[in-house]
This record gives C-alpha cells, structure tokens and sequence, in this order.
C-alpha cells in the first residue's frame, strides 16, 4: 500500500477471503473438533511427538518464577501443559502432529507461554506441512517478553494430508503450550474473556477516546517527558501505555482508554501495574468498568501520585452478568508536566490468583507482619517461601506432592532453653460484594510438634482482631486440610494467619494452598467403601455403572423383584405377597380409604434415554383406585410423572406394564403411590399391586478413545458431534453444552427474547402444567416443572417454522418433544423459496410422558437459495375420555446449517452496507444509531422502531432486560387458573395470553427486579407511557421509572408508584411523559419477598406497555422550498408524495400531476379524484 500525501492514513481491517469466485460470502463456522490433532496434555502428549524429546510435560526442577503458574486445562497448578525447556543451553526442537487428512477450512486454536532474557535470541513458530514440504507458516514470535499466557487462532486450509508443527529455538528461555485445539471449519471472531497484555506488540485492542488537549498512546522511555522511566518490567526499551503531560500547555479535564469488550465470566481477576510520576499535581488515575457504555461507568478504584517514582501493582475482581469494559481514566487540574502510565494488563477468569488463592508456587501477595503484637510476648519468626524438601528427608508439599514444590513456613532454630515464638501472615485487602455475608477460609497446615495456628479477621476501618479459630492437636508430620466458615459484617477486611511454636529444639510450621472464597465452603466428597476393599467417591454409588467388584456399590439402587426385601426402597403400608412360584409382589388391598407409599434412595445422573419400567396391578381401574409415580429432586421437591388412569390400555385385574421417560437429571429419586378412595356406602374392596422395577439405559458410556465423527468430552466419555450444544447433558459433566457460541438460532423457550428467528401459530408457550391430564409437568431444558415449552392441545394444526437456512453436509436440526393422543404427528418439512415443501421425516405420538429426542438430518437437501424449516403438529384422534396434547422443547441447529464460505449465495439485493451503519432497513437504507428507537419511521415500515419500549408480552419480551438480582419472567394466563393472588387471564382478557410477573430467588429477604427497556432517544411532551399491572402483595413495591446517564453517572427519576391492587384484576396505567433529548431507559422496578405460602412467583405484574404519542417535534429547517435536494423539514404522510429525479416516470394512481421544477428534481402531489 502506497500513500503519497503528507499526513495521510491507510488501514485495512477484518480481510477474510474464500477459495472460488468473489461472490461467496466469507463466515465464521467452526464446528467438529478433529480429535487426532487436539490436546490437553493433562494425561500424555496425544498423537504429538517431539524430534529431540526437549517437548515434556514433566517439570523437574525449581517451578518458582520460571514456569507457568498454572494450566489453562484446570486453570489449576496441579494441571499439566507441555514445556520446552532450555534454561542452560542452546537447543531446538520440533513439535509434530500425526498426519491428517484435511477437508477445506480448518482452525487450530492454542496457548503458549514465554520466559526469556531480553538480549536472547527465541524462534518459536507454527506451521503447516504437505509431508514434509512448509506449505504456510501459521503464527511466529520472535522475541516477545510474555507476561502470561496467550491465545492464538489461525485459520488454513488444506485439501491434502497435512501435518502441524511447533517450533522452539532458544537460549536460556522456556515456552510452554496447552490446549492445541483444531477444528474443521473458519475460526470464529475472538472472545474476550482473558487479555494479557505488556504493550510490546500493540496496544491490544485498547482505544483511547479523543481529547483535544492531550490523549493516551503507547511510549517507551524515550518518548516521554520523564526521565529514566522504564517499563513495569524494568526494561529500556519496553512499551507502555500512558499520558505525558510533558508536552502541553496547563491542562484541565480528562482522558479515558477503554478497553476491548469482555465477555460475561461472572467473576474476572483484574491485574495491572501503574506509575504516577513524582510531582505530578492535580492528577490521578481512575480505574472503571461497565456493562454498557451508555448506561455510565461504575468506579472501582483511584491512584494518586506519591514521592516514589515507581510502578505499582494492583489488582481487584469484576463481577458482572453481562459484557463489560475496562476503563482507565486520566483526570488532571492544572496540570503542567508528569506522566500517568499502565503496563502488564491482565484479566482472566475466575479468582486472582496470588491474592484469593496462592500455592506458594509463585509468590503470593499475602505479606508478612514482622511486628504484628495482638496481645501476644512471643519472639517474632520471619516466614519463608522454600522448597517442601528443605524442612525434611520425606517432606513434600501439598499442592503437587513434590519435594521441589514450594511452601510458606516458619522455621525456629535450635535454642538451649523453651522460647515461645510467633509468625503473622497478613491477607491483601479483601472487598466482598454487599450481599455476601460468609466467608470460607481454607488452607492445608503441617505441624512438626505440639503447635497452634491463630486465625482471625479484621475489617478495614478497624483496630480491632476478631477470632475466626485456633488450629492445635492436629496429627504430625502430615498435611491436614482445614476449612472454616465465618461471617463479616462489612465488606472490605483482612484475614491473619498467625502461628506460635513453643520450643528449644529446631522446627517448623508450614501452609499450603490458602483459598479464599465468599461463599460458604463447598461440601467434602465422601467416600464409599466397598465390600471387596474399593474406595469410591460416593457420588458414583447409584450411578448405573457398577464402580466395585463386588458391586455392591449398585445394589438397592432402584431395581428390585421383591424377592427378597424391599431393595433399599422405604415402605409406608404396603404388603410383601408371595403370588405362587415364589413370585413375590407388593401389595395394597382395602376396602376403606388407605394409601401406601415405597421411596427410592437418592440415584445420581441419568442419560436422556433413560426410562423406568414395572408391573402393575389395579382392580377397578378409575381415579379411586389409583396407581401414580413422583419424581423427586435434590431438594426433597416432587412433582408427579404418571398415573395409571394415563394408560388406556390397561386391563382390569390383570398385570400389566408400564414404562416412563425419566431423561437426563442429577440426583433425583422416585416415590411409587397407590391410593384406594372409597365413601361409606362402597365397601368394594380395592387392590393394587406393584412388582419387577428396573431401570434401563440410565448409565453414561465410559470414556474411550474418540472417532473422527465423535466429540471428546472432558470426563473423557465420547459423543456423537450432531449432538454437541443441543440442550442436552449428553457428556454426564454437560462439557458439550458449555462452548455454543457458533451454533446460533436456538431456543429453549425460557426467553422467547432468545428465540427471535423462530415464529409459531395455533401453539403457545407454556409454564410446565400442574397435572399430566393437561400437558407435561416438567420441560426438557431444566427437567422441573420451572421450565417452560411449546404445547398444543386441539385438533387445529400447529406450526412451528424458521427461515434462513442453507443446509449443507452434517446439517442436523435437533427438537424434543411429548406427545399424548391415540393418533398424533409432526411432520417436519423444508419450505423452498417458491413456497414448494417437501417432507423429511414425520414422528409420531409415543406417550411416556416426558421429551423425547428428535435428530433431523437435512445433509441431502440440496439448496441454491435460503430455505425454511417447519414443524407441523396434528392431533388427528384424542385418546378416549381424555385430554390430548403435543408440547416441543429445545430447537437447535448444528453450524452446518447455515452454509460456509464456498455455498453461501449472495442474493441480488445485497449490497455492500456502510460500516457505520448500526441497522439496514430492508430497502437497504443505512441507520445510525441515533435513527434507532427514536419514534421516528425512519424505515418507513417502522422496522427501525419494533420492540422500542411497545410490548405485548405474546411469547417474547420484546427486548426488555432483566438487571437486578430477582427476575421478570413470561409466563402463560393458564399456570394460574387456581392461584387466589395472580390473574388467571392477560389484561387483555384472553385465558390463552401471556404476561409478566416478578420471580424472587431469595427466600425470606426482598431483592429488587429490575426490567430494562432498549435505549430510547428524543420524546415529545405529549408522550405518555400506557401500562396494565397488578399489585398484590402488600410488603412489595412496583414503580416505572426513567434513567438517563449526566455527566458519567446514572440518575433514575420516579415517575410512578403502583399501589396494591387489593384485588385479582388488571388495573390501568397512564404515565406522562417531559420533553426528553438524548437517550433513556424506561425501567420497571418491583421488589418482594419469596414466601412459603405463595413461592417463588411473586403477585407482582405488568403487561401491554405501549408510549403514545410520542414522535418528536421536528424543526422545520425553513418554509420556503425548491425540493431540490430534501424535503427541507417538510415530512410526507401516507405515501402520497413522491420524491422524483425529474424523469417524470411513475407508476402511481392516475390522476392529475402537479410538478414543482428545478435544478432537474420534481415533487409530486397526487390527487384522488374523490376528493
């Protein structure tokens, strides 16, 4: 690229390109993870080899500082990664893959870490070889000082048998390599969830916001003002980035430097080093974070300047639900000269090590208090960070188990006479969130002889040392793990960690693996002892997979013949018969009122397929006489899966059999129920009998070695890859559901705001129904009755579609459905742009009473355009006397259902669309982000003003957001048919209709739910806000309130306050308006308790939201007007102008033309003769 102008700037960003002609559109599809080349190195090198054997996962010598401190696998140091490791000498060595056959695009995503001496020399690269020719070199680095670890994502292709490389060469350096992942497919857009950034390379992505005076750019020391300033680092020549005020003029104000958007981790570590120069006046650096940037910052922490010019290090956690960035701004008052400066930036997920958690493996910024006196006479001990194996022969420690692994201890020295001695180890500065009260502290202690640990806190704005525990008669000479729960009643304090040792002989106290968490500490996993000696974790007794030897660990576990006992099973009232043969049954038989109940002991996690089957005995089968199973939860909840009046094919007095869908759920028990009703007046004896409970395909396979069709899980278990993100727990450690980003247009029906793309007619979504006779009690996404799904219930045909397909090979769309009918069916079909369809597959009714899985494969539809999908749902015959339903959950679709780079066909309306553009109407006009909810037409079909603040609340929330820490929920008129405090209809009065209404998680303590609308700009003083709510609960609160940002900070003004209703009805809200400019949000906010007596929905609702009028006032720029190049402020209504080029052509109505001429532009007015 060639500039010939003084000043000029050339940049090219996101250049994709695609094998074939130029009107393939480029897209990002990864998908099947191609198990031969990837690896996480936890157990061996995979299919890698290395030429020199310098490529190992062992490390054998002294991890401090020169290793990474943990693994991205287990983000964990006693995680492993593969190391080349040169620290001595020089050496090379080449890291090969096994050869592979390739299929196009491919993507191979890595980690890799780097410690080397600036002035040595480092080659480490990646490349792709066509056998042992370099086809393309992947990625290199030269030289780069890495300050942690960082990801790289390359995409190739390859038609042929390829190989991959890594390449080392170096001097005294070591390069470290995890999780090399590839995939078939483009690599997706990058995701911000980790950042480590030194500024050598690049600015990461940082973008300072323009200021007139004076802004953030990356120096080193010879840029700036300052002398002798180097980087955090200590190095010359690095980089940083910063604010030199060396260079202007006196200076008020600010400047900010955000930083790339990060996604949502709920919680992120925050490190970074900053420099104040001394004597900077008038300044100070602030640090911020937001979710989104329109709706203000939120400020974390401010740094000062002090008579040091040195770099400092900081750190603190993130906590947020949603994306965010990082702020940092520099804010200055007559400010003349100094300089602000950040380096080693660095954010990950999860907790900061080194502060919440620290293995002593690398340093820990825990400090030692070597004149800490809380009451005590004893002689101060410094504390050490050593090898495990300088405290003894056999000693190791306990994060790693190795003599060479490090802890933190206090030696004492041989004395003649008894001394008493102490230590104090001083936490950083912990700030808890306000809603957090516990605090677990844990940590693993080795005592030599009769020694005590101290532990107490003290919070920030105090003297005072409150008593947490004493740690003494432990077991010597052996690691012991400790644990211990305590409350704090503000947020910001610290943790003392203090040993005394009284002695004359040499010895020591040593700790290991501090943690910190703020929550109550998690539950120990117990063990289970098997009867042939085994030790087994005791979530794997009643597992389905026999774990022991003698296999008792699966005994009493939910099959059971009655042969012998009752299996484990708790009985209530039933009888143990022998029917002949030794063919003993349970049995309850009375001619009064009398139940009977047996209980399954608790069995843990169950495959999709698995199902329970029995028999079952009933005279007189009718709801007197009735049989029912319930499914139980962990948290002692039921809810009821079958009855035997559900089975109209039963036969009285005889055996017959039943068989139930259990699917996949986490330890859950089942409770079978017989109950004989019977009046005073009927003594007709009733009996129910009950025998042979087995479950079946419960258990999940064992891991294996993977095909090429096949996806690793990370327990090890293989599954099929048309089964990966499909909202189904196929792995048992759900790892196939936790990477969806590329497998768009799902829906699971909780949101319907998720499932934009999808439409459906004569079908509703639906809560989980209080009785099997009225639809499923449970969905498939959450398996409980809080879920939500698709129902029909009548003969009129059902439809679910969706538009925008392009299917090619592996194209899967996957569903689940429930059917209950004599004679029902889903015909899935393709719908062709000429609105031809054409049938795939059709599944019929099955009736077991919960969601079966459904596999679509579309590969062979051969498409040259975008297609559609839909499902048909019919009901063709009800089962006799009873209700019938069909209910689908969980739509999805694998990423080859959406085409790639060489298939996908531009249409011929498509244009090239400006990159600043926000949205593009469908007539291709271009909108910024001021066109976009500002109650102006701008689309002229008003596509630029949907789901504005406007709601009906029909299956979608029309893009409110949840924000606070209770929630809104859709939920269907027909959950509550009996509820005594929430309308049993929508405010429009239909039975079938949708609305919202406040769910609170916190049992016994008021959170508030916060419902957000878009942000909406510029309203007229004539607008107002119509809303319908009710208000039922006397100790909540409903308000509607407006939030706009002033000068950085979010101010809400109260506009209305709902009373309480008093009464199960709708009430109606008209709410006015001020003239507004500038962007807001309209926010409703209610707050109440979850009660036993009304659970966790609260009687709190709003629904049918609409603002009228609310379309701003507009300036008419002058009266006077030639039309020439605009309509000069003058709007056109109804389409009955028209803005012509002055060709004069148009194929309007006819009737008589008026033009207005000149400069070659005509406007017309058209006529209608009628008037």
């Amino acid at each position: 690229m060639t500039g010939y102008t003084m000043g000029s700037v050339i940049a090219i960003d996101n250049v994709k390109y695609s094998k074939g002609s130029c009107d393939s559109i480029t897209t990002n599809t990864t998908s099947n993870l191609i198990a031969e080349l990837s690896c996480n190195f936890e157990k061996d090198m995979c299919s890698w080899s290395s030429s020199d054997k310098r490529w190992k996962t062992n490390i054998d010598k002294d991890s401090l500082g020169n290793f990474p401190a943990f693994d991205i696998t287990t983000q964990s140091r006693k995680g492993k990664y593969l190391v080349f490791d040169d620290t001595e000498h020089i050496y090379e060595d080449t890291l090969t893959s096994i050869r592979v056959t390739g299929s196009g695009y491919q993507c191979i995503s890595f980690w890799y870490w780097i410690k080397t001496d600036y002035d040595s020399m480092i080659k480490f690269n990646v490349s792709l070889l066509n056998e042992s020719l370099k086809v393309q070199m992947l990625f290199e680095d030269l030289g780069r000082v890495s300050q942690g670890w960082q990801q790289i994502k390359r995409t190739f292709y390859a038609d042929f048998k390829y190989k991959l490389t890594f390449y080392a060469d170096c001097s005294s350096c070591v390069i470290a390599v995890d999780d090399i992942n590839v995939y078939t497919g483009t690599c997706p857009e990058t995701t911000n969830d980790y950042i480590n950034c030194d500024f050598e390379n690049e600015n990461c992505g940082f973008v300072p916001q323009t200021n007139k005076d004076i802004n953030w750019k990356l120096y080193y020391n010879e840029d700036v003002s300052v002398a002798y300033v180097y980087d955090a680092n200590n190095n010359h020549y690095g980089h940083f980035m910063g604010i030199d005020f060396g260079s202007v003029q006196t200076v008020t104000g600010n400047s900010t430097l955000y930083s790339p958007i990060i996604e949502s981790t709920k919680t992120s570590c925050v490190s970074f080093a900053f420099f104040l120069s001394k004597g900077l006046s008038g300044a100070k650096l602030n640090v911020y974070r937001t979710n989104d940037i329109a709706f203000g910052l939120v400020k974390i922490e401010s740094y000062t300047t002090d008579k040091y010019q040195n770099w400092y290090q900081s750190h603190f956690e993130v906590i947020s639900r949603k994306k965010w960035n990082l702020v940092f701004e520099g804010e200055y008052k007559n400010t003349t000269s100094g300089l602000i400066a950040i380096d080693n930036l660095n954010i990950y997920k999860g907790l900061c090590k080194q502060y919440r958690t620290c293995d002593f493996e690398d340093e820990c910024k825990w400090k030692d208090l070597l004149n800490t006196n809380i009451g005590s006479t004893y002689i101060n001990v410094n504390l050490q960070q050593v090898k495990a194996g300088v405290l003894g022969q056999d000693m190791v420690d306990y994060t790693l188990g190795r003599k060479q692994g490090r802890v933190l201890a206090m030696i004492v020295k041989s004395r003649r006479k008894y001394r008493d001695y102490y230590t104090a180890y001083q936490s950083v500065l912990f700030e808890k969130e306000k809603h957090q009260k516990t605090v677990c502290l844990q940590f693993a202690n080795y005592f030599e002889s009769n020694q005590e640990i101290f532990l107490y806190y003290k919070l920030s704005k105090s003297s005072e040392f409150w008593r947490i525990e004493t740690v003494q008669d432990e077991p010597l000479n052996r690691w012991n793990f400790k644990e211990f729960e305590f409350d704090v009643p503000e947020q910001k304090f610290y943790i003392y960690i203090m040993g005394a040792i009284k002695t004359k002989q040499r010895t020591f106290i040593a700790i290991d693996d501090i943690s910190v968490l703020f929550t109550p500490c998690p539950k120990k996993q117990e063990t289970f002892e098997c009867k042939s000696g085994e030790q087994i974790l005791k979530t794997k007794v009643c597992d389905f997979r026999i774990d022991c030897e003698s296999k008792d660990d699966e005994a009493n576990c939910g099959d059971c013949d009655f042969q012998i006992d009752y299996c484990g099973y708790k009985n209530n009232g039933f009888s143990r018969l022998n029917g002949g043969t030794s063919n003993f049954f349970i049995d309850l038989e009375s001619s009064v009122t009398k139940e009977a109940s047996i209980e399954s002991t608790f069995l843990q996690s169950s495959t999709s397929s698995c199902r329970v089957e029995f028999n079952y005995r009933i005279n007189y089968i009718s709801s007197d006489t009735l049989l029912t199973v319930l499914l139980g939860n962990e948290r002692k909840r039921t809810l009821e899966i079958w009855q035997s009046t559900m089975n109209t094919t039963a036969v009285n007095n005889q055996w017959n059999k039943a068989s139930i869908l259990i699917g996949s759920m986490t330890r859950f028990y089942l409770i079978f129920k017989a109950n004989i009703n019977r009046n005073s007046w009927d003594r007709t004896r009733g009996d129910i009998a009950l025998n042979d409970i087995q479950f079946k395909d419960c258990a999940y396979p064992e891991p294996s070695e993977c095909q090429q069709h096949q996806f690793k899980c990370k327990n090890g278990v293989c599954i099929d890859n048309k089964f990966i993100c499909d909202f189904e727990n196929d792995c048992g450690d759900n790892s196939d559901e936790t990477k969806c980003e590329h497998y768009i247009n799902r829906c699971n029906f909780e949101q319907t705001s998720e499932c934009k793309k999808w439409n459906w007619d004569n079908i509703y979504a639906t809560f989980s129904r209080d009785s099997l006779t009225k639809g499923p009690t449970r969905d498939h996404t959450l398996g409980w009755s809080s879920g939500s799904f698709l129902q029909k219930d009548n003969h009129v045909k059902g439809k679910l579609w969706f538009f925008g397909l392009f299917p090619i090979k592996n194209c899967f769309f996957r569903f689940f459905y429930s059917t209950y009918a004599q004679i029902a069916a889903i015909d899935v079909k393709i719908i062709f742009a000429d609105k031809s369809e054409k049938l795939i597959q059709t599944f019929n009714n099955y009736n077991e009473y919960f969601f079966r899985r459904a596999v679509v494969d579309l590969s062979n539809i051969v498409v040259n355009d975008f297609v559609s999908l839909s499902l048909e749902t019919t009901i063709f015959q009800s089962l006799k006397g009873k209700g019938s339903y069909i209910a689908i959950d969980d739509v999805s679709f694998t990423p080859e259902c959406f085409g790639d780079e060489t298939n996908v066909i531009t249409t011929t309306t498509e244009k090239i669309i400006d990159l600043n553009c926000v949205r593009t109407c469908d007539n291709n006009k271009c909108l910024n982000d001021s066109q976009i909810c500002n109650f102006v037409n701008d689309c002229n079909d008003k596509s630029d003003e949907l789901d504005c603040g406007d709601c009906k609340f029909e299956n979608k929330m029309c893009e409110w957001q949840n924000e606070g820490d209770d929630e809104w929920i859709l939920v269907n008129s027909l959950n509550f048919t009996e509820n005594n405090l929430i309308p049993n209809e929508d405010a429009t009065g239909s039975k079938l209709g949708s609305f919202v209404v406040l769910q609170s998680i916190y049992e016994k303590e008021a959170k508030t739910a916060i419902f957000r609308s878009q942000r909406l700009k510029n309203v007229s003083s004539l607008c107002y806000i119509e809303l319908f709510y009710f208000n039922q609960l006397k100790d909540g609160s409903l308000k509607v309130q407006l939030t706009q940002i002033d000068n950085g900070t979010e101010r809400a003004t109260v506009m209305f306050n709902a009373p309480v209703t008093k009464a199960k009805s709708w009430r109606k809200a008209k709410i006015p308006t001020k003239t507004i400019t500038g962007s807001f949000n309209l926010e409703i906010v209610a707050s109440g308790e979850n009660h036993k007596w009304i659970g966790d929905i609260v009687p709190i609702g709003i629904d049918e939201i609409k603002m009228i009028p609310c379309e701003p006032v507009r300036e008419v720029s002058r009266i006077s007007c030639l039309f020439s190049n605009d309509y000069c402020g003058w709007e056109v209504e109804n389409g009955t102008w028209i803005f012509d080029n002055g060709s004069g052509q148009t194929s309007v109505i006819e009737g008589p033309l008026n033009p207005l001429r000149e400069n070659g532009k005509n406007i017309y007015n058209i006529l209608n003769e009628s008037y």
